[in-house]
């Protein structure tokens, strides 16, 4: 009876330890998958910021002073 009751505290143990295994993976790669995302979202907006600088420059060397001059 107590080798019975010994047997199920071991497999009780057992399945606890493979769900905190399952949930460590599941932790793993969740933060994995939203550090992935921060990092595309943090490289798109510094992209964008970089085509705005772009984009006022170009503006900023038609004006019409720059246009009538040639002003480079």
């Amino acid at each position: 009876m107590l080798a019975r009751h010994v047997q199920r505290q071991e497999d009780a143990q057992m399945a606890l330890l493979e769900r905190l295994e399952k949930q460590e993976a599941y932790i793993r790669s969740s933060l994995k998958e939203r550090d992935r995302r921060l990092t595309k979202a943090m490289r798109d907006i510094l992209e964008t910021k970089a085509q705005i600088a772009r984009m006022q420059d170009e503006k900023r060397k038609t004006t019409i002073c720059h246009k009538l001059f040639r002003i480079t």
